[in-house]
């Protein structure tokens, strides 16, 4: 429950600055009740209203203000903000450093990279394996592949470096009809590389065809393929004959 205080002229201004603390979250608030700066922050926010109404600030003025003040109270409080939201460390990263004697031998690089965590010593006839039984599902994507395996993406790439580096597998690299990158397909060397469904410039033949030549509708073009209209528009003005 928030404490009123009646400030007269300045309750708008005391209005739209509490109401800055309806962007901060219930476990920012239960910490600073638990640590009793709660009814600082509170009587800070109030003399925030005070002083904008001093300075006859507009509402959104007062707003700007009244997120700087909170934050800088917060900052003075030990908080850091961390992905959109306030947190407070247990201890400095500065002082983590002063408990280790040798800080020179503790920050030496390592002369190769760390080797990834995994059961199991190679993956990689599993993984062939995999891909020989996806011949007529036309390869296999990298989610499948490491969900099949139940391993992590991480170890995966570690698996799949050597092995297309000596081209036992090849890579395919797709786009979706917008034209935007796909996920890449994983085959085994030789198979018959499958042909895309319809690439961006497919799509926009396929669909300058059923308005000029079938003579279809633009409303009926969307529903068929897929597409909202302004995709449509944009198809038909692309095309030569409009140019």
């Amino acid at each position: 429950m928030i404490p009123r205080y009646e400030l007269g002229e300045a309750n708008l201004h005391a209005r739209l600055c509490l109401s800055q603390l309806r962007f901060k979250g219930c476990l920012l608030k239960n910490e600073l009740r638990r640590d009793g700066l709660w009814d600082d922050l509170i009587q800070e926010i109030y003399a925030t209203a005070w002083e904008a109404w001093q300075k006859r600030m507009n509402e959104q003025e007062t707003h700007r203000f009244a997120g700087r003040r909170i934050y800088a109270f917060l900052k003075a409080c030990g908080y850091r903000t961390y992905r959109g939201a306030y947190i407070k460390p247990e201890k400095p990263f500065a002082v983590v450093f002063q408990d280790i004697e040798n800080i020179d031998e503790f920050l030496k690089p390592l002369e190769s990279p760390p080797m990834p965590y995994f059961e199991g010593s190679n993956l990689a006839e599993p993984i062939l394996q995999l891909l020989r039984q996806a011949e007529g599902m036309k390869g296999m994507k990298r989610s499948e592949l490491y969900h099949h395996l139940k391993i992590s993406a991480q170890e995966l790439e570690w698996h799949l470096a050597p092995l297309l580096k000596s081209q036992q597998i090849v890579e395919v690299k797709r786009e979706n009809c917008n034209g935007r990158p796909r996920g890449s397909l994983l085959l085994i060397a030789g198979v018959p590389i499958p042909e895309e469904k319809m690439v961006k410039t497919e799509m926009m033949e396929r669909i300058r065809r059923a308005y000029f030549v079938e003579g279809k509708s633009i409303k009926g073009i969307a529903r068929e393929f897929h597409h909202d209209r302004r995709k449509v528009h944009q198809a038909i003005r692309s095309s030569p004959a409009q140019k």
